[in-house]
């Protein structure tokens, strides 16, 4: 490698240099010639050109963004989508209320009602003491003890009172059911009231049979539970829950 000296500024550089570290003249064999040494020196003592600020009062500001805002038609539609979507909610809620009204109404229906105990307790009170005032309407007036259970209870017993009470043995009828007054079974309990309501009335006893009656009406209904309403309708009790 040789050293040659810059033919711009004199200074002694590399054949094979692309072009002079100390003036950037590129080396005649590399390049076009060299500019001239005046334009290089010219060249090299340019000023530098100043950088003109914008102060910040002067400066453009960016466009403004318009503020954007429902239609008046949007602004129309959405009191009538509001009101939509309250009736909505209201008939699910009423739909669903019904749905649970029914369902309660047929559960109660299916298993029955569980007789009232306090009633059953004013049935026994009422029978041995007769509101009428008549000694032959009263318990203590019928000899239940020459009838025999013959160690039944339940619904066994209730066959006893049913065939007594078919037979026209209503003091007979009237004392055996004494015996499932207190039962839990519902069914039971009512057609127990049933059997002692025809009972008392075929002894004369209206107060008492009426008073029966309306406490069988408290069974589950069942087939037989027209024939209890008919019952009550002929006695002219309280017969309310037929009409339900």
């Amino acid at each position: 490698m040789a050293l040659i000296p810059c033919e711009a500024c004199g200074r002694r550089i590399s054949d094979k240099a692309a072009a002079c570290p100390g003036c950037g003249t590129v080396p005649p064999n590399r390049h076009a010639p060299a500019l001239p040494m005046e334009n290089a020196r010219e060249h090299r003592q340019l000023p530098p050109v100043p950088i003109q600020r914008t102060p910040a009062s002067e400066r453009a500001l960016p466009p403004e963004v318009p503020e954007l805002r429902p239609s008046p038609s949007t602004e129309a539609r959405r009191p009538a989508f509001n009101r939509t979507l309250v009736i909505m909610l209201v008939g699910l809620v009423a739909v669903a209320a019904i749905a649970i009204v029914v369902a309660a109404v047929r559960v109660v229906r299916r298993e029955g009602v569980e007789p009232d105990t306090s009633a059953r307790a004013r049935s026994s009170s009422a029978t041995r003491n007769n509101a009428g005032g008549d000694d032959k309407c009263t318990l203590a007036a019928l000899p239940c003890d020459q009838f025999s259970r013959q160690g039944r209870s339940g619904r066994p017993l209730h066959r006893l009172v049913f065939e007594a009470n078919g037979a026209g043995r209503r003091a007979e009828a009237i004392c055996l059911a004494q015996g499932n007054l207190n039962t839990s079974d519902a069914w039971l309990a009512g057609a127990t009231h049933y059997e002692l309501s025809n009972a008392w009335e075929g002894l004369g006893c209206h107060e008492l049979a009426v008073s029966e009656i309306e406490m069988a009406l408290q069974r589950p209904r069942d087939e037989s539970w027209q024939t209890t309403c008919n019952a009550c309708k002929q006695l002219r009790a309280d017969c309310s829950p037929c009409r339900n």
